[in-house]
């Protein structure tokens, strides 16, 4: 937990993504402000767009695999 505080700046929001056959943390263990739990990475992804900026994406290179084809935002019109 302290390296997600330590990453997580006043305004940021996180979401913590289960990784199939991985230990991984809960929005409530960690009690910091922004940080949420989502299913999955897409549907985590699904809450940036639109974003004023671009996302941070941060953990194992399951969850990068997970996410590698998913990371065009959405089409507009």
């Amino acid at each position: 937990p302290a390296i997600v505080r330590a990453l997580m700046a006043p305004g940021d929001r996180a979401w913590m993504v289960p990784i199939e056959g991985c230990r991984s943390w809960q929005a409530a263990e960690l009690t910091i402000p922004g940080v949420h739990d989502s299913p999955s990475a897409e549907q985590a992804l699904e809450q940036l767009w639109p974003a004023a900026c671009e996302p941070v994406i941060a953990g194992s290179l399951y969850l990068l695999g997970q996410l590698w084809p998913t990371l065009e935002p959405p089409a507009e019109g």
